[in-house]
């Protein structure tokens, strides 16, 4: 009964956050009708609007597809449920559903409003109402009106045109509470940034953490209890458990030290941004990470030469690596294991060597380049020379077991000022696959192992040095490929950033970021789902033949993450280029789907 109700009285909810036309951008003081300690609060910024830069992206990413798709968005649109209509609205103005309590459990309906902004608040009623529902209509002294909406739910309406906004609610306590603007609004509680991000979104979700912490802080705590537990169960992936236990508890902490999280989604004829962003606490443990952070530029990715599936950035602090160096470098493991100990004082000698910023690029089967920027290049190319020293059969590195001691030699090898040692390394995929035991995947073993070979190749190659000014790091099958890759970097044979493919992702992206990966998406979506066909074959899954193979070659193009840290804040943006959808889609789905020809 309770559900029926919700269902049916949320029919006019829905028509107004489903359909509500907005053309402008939202003007910043419109979060001043939101109450500050609202825990949730969900923005559209105007369907009308979104939905013509939705079209705008479809078009660009699937031009088959654009008629089929503003044919059917128009259809949403004009036929809102039970023949209701859409006036008086003013189109500068964003629709918020404003969560004004966290449920507790079983809780069939929280108390909720949302907010419409309205340039005629009597013509947006009429319209929105159904005949029987107008004549129902009652004025309450206290500044509300309510009627029954669909015989059996009661609706109430606020009238606060003056400040430009029509207030619907389901209860008369939430009605009163939005018979005045409130004293102290959403714009004056969250920080500009917030702010700024939560109404650049075409929709966006904000989230009190401390009202989360306050009222779930136990749960939360009882479900790391659970995690913990679980991982020292000793079932699954050990690599992946050793992984996790390290992150576990900086996870948890920053939930605790959270104070507000938003994710945004942003439609743009170049592609889709999707934006995580969290705060914490300035007291916070958490902070005591971030507070000398500071988000750079990146342009000497731009120097690493074209070819590959993926190129990365990550501006390298000492304090950073210190805390989390085994997961950058790959030399996962606990105490105990062979060498860790000498690995861990490796990576606080390469954290001493002062490091700024590390670039590099890499495909599939593993062939990379990598460069570091450091105050101190020599004192860190022997702390990694340490590291490779100090590991030994059973070791982990690069997320799998090494299978008998690795082959390190001295100044191996001399490329123009580079002096590079060398570190050979093979794969034990038996280990690996007794660490994933009761995984479905390993069940057939040779199947496995042909998956992880074409991702891995059959182990490690690489050779390292610096020439007094960065440090240079390749991994490749032969040294002659090694040094095809040091030869197209050194002489700036067609450095990547002079490719329009990469240009175009770059430029939606931050300018100054903390991390940033761009993946060429139909090369390496080929790769890893030609890789999988015999892991899918060793499940028992049935495949076609050809799995994996697209009908045509997919062109260069990119997907974006970056990754933005600074005092008390951290963001996430994961960029979708429309490039790379179309790409895809190509590749993939053209003629699986209706107009695709």
């Amino acid at each position: 009964m309770i559900l029926r109700r919700l269902l049916r009285g949320g029919a006019l909810l829905l028509a107004l956050v489903v359909a509500a036309p907005c053309v402008t951008a939202a003007p910043a003081d419109s979060l001043a009708q939101v109450p500050a300690d609202a825990p949730v609060v969900i923005q559209f910024h105007g369907i009308e609007r979104t939905k013509d830069r939705l079209l705008a992206m479809i078009k660009t990413a699937l031009p088959e597809q654009h008629p089929l798709a503003s044919l059917g968005l128009e259809a949403v649109l004009q036929n809102l449920p039970e023949g209701r209509k859409l006036k008086g609205l003013d189109k500068e103005a964003p629709i918020y559903a404003v969560l004004l309590e966290l449920p507790d459990p079983g809780q069939a309906e929280p108390k909720m409003a949302v907010l419409v902004g309205v340039s005629d608040y009597k013509e947006f009623r009429d319209a929105i109402l159904k005949e029987d529902e107008r004549k129902a209509l009652k004025a309450n002294p206290a500044g509300y009106e309510t009627t029954t909406v669909s015989d059996v739910v009661p609706l109430y309406l606020v009238d606060r045109s003056k400040e430009g906004y029509a207030v619907i609610a389901r209860d008369e306590g939430t009605a009163k509470m939005f018979v005045k603007k409130p004293e102290k609004g959403l714009d004056k509680k969250v920080s500009p940034e917030v702010a700024k991000k939560f109404l650049a979104g075409d929709l966006g979700v904000y989230v009190d953490m401390a009202a989360v912490n306050k009222k779930y802080g136990d749960a939360i705590q009882a479900g790391k209890k659970t995690l913990q537990d679980a991982l020292e169960s000793g079932a699954g992936d050990k690599n992946t458990q050793e992984l996790l236990k390290k992150v576990i508890d900086p996870v948890f902490q920053a939930i605790g030290d959270g104070q507000a999280v938003l994710a945004t989604i942003e439609f743009r004829p170049e592609g889709m941004n999707m934006a995580f962003l969290g705060e914490v606490d300035a007291k916070s443990k958490t902070n005591d990470l971030l507070k000398d952070a500071k988000p750079g530029p990146v342009a000497e990715l731009e120097k690493l030469p074209s070819g590959q599936q993926q190129y990365s950035a990550l501006q390298l602090r000492g304090s950073v690596l210190k805390e989390f160096g085994n997961l950058i470098f790959g030399a996962l493991g606990k105490e105990g294991d062979p060498g860790f100990k000498a690995m861990k004082e490796a990576i606080d000698a390469f954290a001493a060597a002062k490091p700024k910023i590390q670039v590099g690029s890499m495909s599939y089967p593993a062939r990379s380049l990598t460069v570091i920027a450091l105050e101190e290049p020599a004192k860190a190319v022997e702390a990694q020379l340490k590291m490779f020293k100090a590991m030994k059969g059973g070791s982990t590195f690069s997320m799998a077991p090494l299978k008998g001691d690795p082959v390190v030699k001295e100044k191996a090898e001399k490329y123009g000022s580079f002096e590079l040692h060398s570190f050979s390394a093979k794969w034990d995929f038996e280990k690996l696959i007794e660490s994933q035991a009761g995984n479905p995947i390993t069940a057939d073993k040779e199947k496995f192992t042909e998956y992880m070979k074409s991702m891995m190749g059959e182990g490690a190659n690489v050779w390292f040095g610096t020439d007094g000014k960065v440090m240079l790091s390749v991994n490749a099958k032969t040294w002659d490929d090694a040094k095809k890759l040091i030869d197209d970097y050194v002489n700036g044979t067609k450095p990547i950033g002079d490719q329009q493919a990469f240009k175009d992702v770059r430029n939606q992206m931050p300018a100054e970021t903390t991390a940033l990966i761009l993946t060429d998406l139909p090369s390496y979506t080929e790769t890893l789902l030609t890789a999988m066909g015999p892991l899918f074959q060793g499940a028992g899954l049935p495949i076609p033949p050809n799995f994996g193979k697209p009908a045509v070659k997919g062109r260069t193009a990119f997907m974006g993450i970056a990754v933005t840290m600074q005092p008390q804040r951290a963001t996430v943006d994961v960029f979708l280029s429309s490039a790379a959808v179309h790409e895809l889609y190509l590749m993939y789905f053209k003629g699986l789907i209706p107009g695709g020809g």
